[in-house]
């Protein structure tokens, strides 16, 4: 390997190290396979003497080879096995000399140079604990035809060049881009032309992403191959967490982070279809696992044998040690049991398979109940005909044999009247939790809680969630052990109520069920999205959310002409009616005050009179002031009622307007009457 040669691959790991500690954490993983690659590949040439470190794509060589012979060979194996990565052998202990060094060797066996031995290989040299190293000759010496050692073999010192950026069109160094969401960095030697596209492109990703340029000049030929993969990997970065890309010309290395194993196969495919047969493709795409909270361990024992309703693991081996513990008991085999057990993070301890596993222990000890592990919480269920001497001592196995931190508590086979019942003679199915709330507003929780603080907490968020001041519970606490889902399932159905205008919603202990009635269609789905928390602690959800088509049709805005139809047809079926010779209105007109009241909310669009006729009987004077009155009477009743003010008026027409004949008390009845039309500025528009 020539001085120019390591003196460009130093240089290119100096920008991609500086590239990854700026902006990108994705270093580490390819820090990892850097090393393992090169160690494998020394391993296997028989140089277990040596040992590879690694920062970022920086490699160092360490260890005390037998000779120089040894040093090159396990310098060039760690360099192929690691083509990417700058290889530095400059901390190798260098092998005992068998004589003196020569006066003119001095110069070649300087601290951080090379020396020729007996047979004029080339040995790395440990550099001095103190000065400066020594530069590579410059080029005027080379010219000159004084060849020195370090030229007539190949070097396995590599220098820090950091400060030297690459040669323009020189070196074969590659185009790094890293990118995060909205941030994307390129670093390199790259083509003018190339950048432009790049920076195009990055600006119409979805969404748009910030540049930030470090990259160097450069004028080679290769630039339109480098942008047809560069452009592929921005392509697939679309559909990464974060994303890494080094750009060589016939190469593209691409490591990413995706959300799950659809996104990766997404991910591989658009690479293996944008970039030409001609390249090469090396990936790295991993998928982060899931994250559960909380983590459960859920299995129950009857006399089907084992019914697991809930199992997380943090690892294959975890899944199939406890998979093992519950075949004694009857517990599934083969896939039936893997899928039962989904893998994932978020344990609250190391020896959470410990925990689970002497859970199952416990179970069976007592021969029917249920084990329940939620985080760091343990409880132990007796259920009949088990009895409490064997709950007992299984509970004190269980104490003992769980891990540090864990707590445990155990109950007793319940009696029947103590579990809560539908139906006020305790009969009928079990209900843990139910909450009701009518179209008046008033709300009914009732069930039993795991605890008291439970009792009180549920009770507090169903009182600011559906009305505090209209909440009447009769929630107690648990003589049993409740489900495990009771307290996300609990809280679930006073959420999923909230969006109703009325409903109930029940838990028992396996299912939650949510009815109601609601103006909004859109509130069907807001129900379900509610329902998330229990399914997620493994209970059954059904909901069934009836939007009440005449409400919502009756809140709905009425053109101007049909308004004033309503309120004819209103005051027709149900006029309003007054003692005689009296302004006060007959309390029997309450609910045709409501009706009107209802139907003018819905006239946005239009000014209303209300008008007061009487008949003709009585001073002209007279009737039109009681007319007037009777008008004012009515608007005030219907702005009380919500009607909106500032689109209403009131007008006396006395006896001035009749509809039908004063001579008979039919019609003077007929002409004594509330009327509507259309506001006087509405006429005139």
């Amino acid at each position: 390997m020539d001085r120019s040669k390591a003196q460009l691959g130093a240089a290119a790991a100096a920008v991609i190290v500086a590239l990854a500690a700026a902006a990108f954490g994705m270093a580490a993983a390819a820090e990892a396979v850097t090393r393992l690659r090169a160690q494998t590949a020394l391993s296997e040439a028989g140089h277990d003497w040596a040992r590879v470190e690694a920062d970022g794509l920086r490699l160092t060589l360490l260890g005390e080879p037998p000779d120089g012979a040894a040093a090159r060979d396990a310098a060039e194996a760690a360099e192929a096995a690691a083509p990417m990565a700058s290889l530095d052998a400059s901390r190798l202990v260098r092998p005992p000399q068998p004589a003196p060094a020569r006066p003119e060797d001095e110069t070649a066996a300087a601290p951080g140079g090379a020396a020729e031995d007996a047979e004029g290989e080339v040995e790395a040299v440990a550099p001095a604990e103190k000065g400066p190293a020594v530069d590579a000759p410059d080029d005027d010496e080379d010219a000159a035809g004084e060849e020195s050692p370090a030229a007539a073999a190949p070097a396995v010192v590599m220098r820090d060049l950091q400060d030297r950026p690459p040669a323009p069109g020189q070196v074969d160094a590659p185009l790094v881009i890293a990118f995060a969401p909205g941030r994307l960095d390129i670093a390199g030697p790259a083509h003018p032309d190339l950048i432009a596209a790049l920076t195009e492109a990055a600006r119409a990703m979805d969404p748009p992403a910030d540049i930030a340029d470090g990259t160097l000049p450069r004028d080679a030929e290769d630039r339109d191959q480098r942008l047809i993969l560069a452009r592929a990997a921005l392509s697939a970065m679309a559909l990464a967490r974060e994303a890494r890309a080094e750009v060589r010309a016939g190469l593209l290395e691409f490591h990413a982070v995706v959300a799950d194993d659809d996104a990766r196969a997404a991910l591989e495919d658009r690479l293996r279809t944008t970039i030409p047969p001609s390249a090469a493709l090396l990936m790295d795409i991993s998928a982060p696992p899931p994250v559960f909270s909380p983590f459960r361990f859920v299995v129950g024992l009857g006399e089907g044998g084992v019914s697991i309703l809930g199992c997380d693991m943090t690892s294959a081996e975890e899944r199939a040690r406890v998979l093992a513990a519950l075949q004694p008991l009857g517990g599934p085999e083969g896939p039936a049991g893997t899928a039962a057990c989904r893998l994932g993070v978020g344990a609250p301890s190391a020896a959470w398979s410990d925990a689970a596993v002497a859970g199952v222990e416990a179970l069976g000890a007592v021969g029917v109940g249920r084990f329940e592990l939620v985080d760091m919480e343990a409880r132990l269920v007796a259920l009949p005909p088990a009895d409490a001497t064997r709950l007992d001592a299984a509970g004190k196995a269980l104490a003992a044999a769980l891990p540090a931190g864990f707590s445990l508590r155990t109950f007793g086979p319940p009696a029947g009247p103590r579990l809560p019942r539908r139906g006020e003679d305790g009969a009928g199915e079990v209900e843990w939790f139910a909450v009701r709330r009518d179209a008046d507003g008033s709300v009914r929780l009732s069930g039993a809680a795991p605890d008291e603080p439970s009792r009180r907490a549920t009770v507090a968020f169903a009182g600011a969630k559906l009305g505090g001041s209209a909440l009447t519970s009769v929630l107690a606490e648990a003589e049993a052990a409740p489900p495990p889902a009771w307290r996300r399932a609990s809280l679930a159905a006073v959420e999923a109520l909230t969006p109703l205008a009325s409903g109930e919603a029940s838990f028992d202990g396996a299912r939650l069920t949510v009815t109601g009635r609601t103006l909004d269609p859109a509130d069907a789905a807001r129900v379900e999205a509610a329902l998330d928390p229990a399914r997620e602690a493994g209970a059954e959800t059904r909901s069934e959310v009836i939007v009440d088509v005449a409400a919502l049709a009756a809140q709905l805005p009425l053109p101007p002409a049909e308004c004033l139809d309503a309120l004819s047809r209103q005051v027709e079926r149900a006029p309003i009616a007054f003692a005689p010779g009296s302004v006060e209105i007959d309390p029997k007109s309450a609910p045709a005050l409501d009706a009107l009241a209802g139907i003018l909310r819905r006239c946005a669009e239009i000014g209303v009179e209300i008008q007061g006729h009487t008949d003709s009987q009585g001073r002209e004077s007279t009737n039109a002031a009681l007319s007037q009155s009777r008008a004012t009477a009515v608007l005030d009743a219907l702005f009380a009622r919500g009607a909106p003010l500032a689109r209403l008026t009131a007008r006396g027409y006395g006896e001035a307007q009749p509809i039908a004949p004063n001579d008979t008390e039919e019609g003077r009845a007929r002409n004594r009457r509330i009327a509507f039309a259309p506001a006087p500025a509405e006429t005139d528009r």
